[in-house]
Formats: C-alpha cells, sequence, structure tokens
C-alpha cells in the first residue's frame, strides 16, 4: 500500500485555502489602510512634539502646519512657506491615500511659544482621513496649554481613544 495524498485531495484542500484566503482578503485591506492611518498620525505626532520641544528648548516660536502646496512641517517665522525643507518636514511620507487637514481656525497653523510651548490661542487639530475608510478618521488635538494628544472619530481603534 503507497502512502501519500491523491490529486483530488490535494486540490480540495487548495480550494478551501483559496477560498478561505478570499474570505480574508476584504479584512486584511481594511487592516492595511488603517495601519497606514495610524503610522501618519504617529509620525505627524511626532512632528508636533518635536516642534513643541524645539520651542521650549531653543527660546524660539515655532510653527507647524500646512505650507503652501500641502505638505505638513514646523518652520521659524510668521510667514507660511510655498514648500517644506528637508529639516521640517515628516520623517516619512504618508501614503498617497492619506490626506491631513489642520484645522486651527482661521489658520493652517499652530504655533508654540518660546520657554512655555504653549500655544495660546491658535489652538485646533490635525484631522487625518485615508480615502478608503471615509468613515473614520484619526485628530491630533493641540491645546491651547501645548498638550497633544491623539483620538479616533468613527470605529474603534486599537491604539487610540475614542474623540
Amino acid at each position: 500500500m503507497e502512502r501519500g495524498f491523491t490529486l483530488h485531495e490535494v486540490m480540495l484542500v487548495c480550494g478551501i485555502l483559496g477560498f478561505l484566503l478570499l474570505l480574508s482578503l476584504p479584512s486584511l485591506q481594511t487592516y492595511r489602510h488603517r495601519f497606514q492611518l495610524q503610522q501618519a498620525a504617529d509620525d505627524l505626532t511626532q512632528l508636533v512634539r518635536s516642534a513643541r520641544l524645539y520651542a521650549i528648548a531653543n527660546n524660539h516660536v515655532v510653527w507647524v502646519g500646512a505650507a503652501y502646496n500641502g505638505e505638513v512641517c514646523m518652520w521659524f517665522d510668521e510667514q507660511r512657506p510655498a514648500n517644506c525643507t528637508t529639516t521640517g518636514k515628516l520623517a516619512n511620507s504618508p501614503a498617497p491615500q492619506v490626506r491631513v487637514n489642520p484645522e486651527f481656525g482661521n489658520f493652517k497653523a499652530t504655533r508654540f511659544f518660546p520657554g512655555s510651548g504653549m500655544a495660546g490661542f491658535v489652538q485646533g487639530r490635525f484631522e487625518l482621513f485615508h480615502e478608503a475608510l471615509p468613515e473614520e478618521s484619526l485628530r491630533i488635538v493641540v491645546s491651547s496649554l501645548g498638550r497633544i494628544r491623539t483620538c479616533a472619530v468613527g470605529p474603534r481603534q486599537l491604539r487610540t481613544t475614542p474623540c
């Protein structure tokens, strides 16, 4: 008697595994999109915190927001730049499907004051959206005291508290 599997048995197992893969594919794509959104939020939070610490340590006003070309970066004078330089940009560019919308009243940026790191009257938030997740977004909220927190809008994200 020979040991092994018949072609029929192998094809049946491959078919079942293929079917299970097809069932899990939408869930895996959603997970990938949420990961891209979370990664962009983590990078932007790091940039905002770095700007605040720079203002405290170097006794200099620091702005964080969107340049005229739409890139998010930090700068050191009141004029919003046309584009971002390499020193004040995000460490990793967000995925092309992730959009960042700065909402600071009439401004597209917030500033941190020297010494205290307070944001003053330019409080608000950065809202991050992913094209594939229209009902979800992440917010990076900057309070007038300079506190920075991240929260989620929509279905609960694992690492983020709801807004």
